[in-house]
């Protein structure tokens, strides 16, 4: 059984400009940027139409941001599409073996005032509190700087727990990632 298949994505193809198609084996699902692919996984359950959310131009800004998490050994930024060998080392200490970057601000990216990110971040917080998960500050930054969002690096968190948080705060992606393993984008359904 392939990896797709036994973790329910199932052999799905992303449209591209031009009509291609292009399948990823080990996930169903895959990015464009700077010639090469980048996976986006779908959670069991979601659809092709719930990556249409995820535009272009937002698939362009996940790629393009540092996911900056302030662990007790360091702080790192973490890129989609890549190993981090110091950050894993972090996450073993811990005794952690999965992590999930999540945010609560700016739902279903649209601009909100910094009270509104501000109190939706404490609530995303309290949740985390009240689940007893662990939880590292980090940071989305965009390259070019001026963009920044706060967000949790939520430790050993399942991907389809993390997507039922994003979905809770009405993100449209959450970054997750294995120790040892490539940081991931899941695209989340909106509810």
């Amino acid at each position: 059984m392939s990896g797709a298949a036994r973790n329910g994505v199932g052999p799905r193809a992303l449209a591209r400009p031009g009509g291609v198609r292009r399948v990823f084996p080990q996930t169903g699902w895959g990015l464009e940027h700077a010639s090469r692919q980048l996976p986006i996984r779908l959670a069991p359950g979601e659809t092709a139409a719930d990556v249409a959310r995820v535009t272009p131009g937002l698939r362009k800004a996940y790629l393009q941001t540092a996911y900056v998490v302030r662990a007790p050994q360091g702080v790192h930024a973490l890129r989609i599409g890549a190993r981090h060998a110091a950050f894993d080392d972090g996450l073993e200490a811990a005794g952690a073996q999965c992590w999930a970057v999540i945010t609560a601000w700016n739902p279903g990216s649209r601009l909100r005032s910094a009270d509104e990110n501000a109190a939706a971040q404490r609530a995303l917080l309290q949740t985390l509190s009240e689940q007893t998960l662990v939880a590292w500050a980090a940071e989305g930054k965009a390259d070019g700087g001026g963009w920044r969002e706060e967000s949790a690096c939520v430790l050993d968190v399942e991907p389809a727990a993390a997507v039922a948080l994003g979905r809770k705060f009405g993100q449209l992606a959450v970054v997750v990632g294995q120790r040892k393993g490539a940081a991931q984008l899941l695209a989340v359904t909106v509810a």
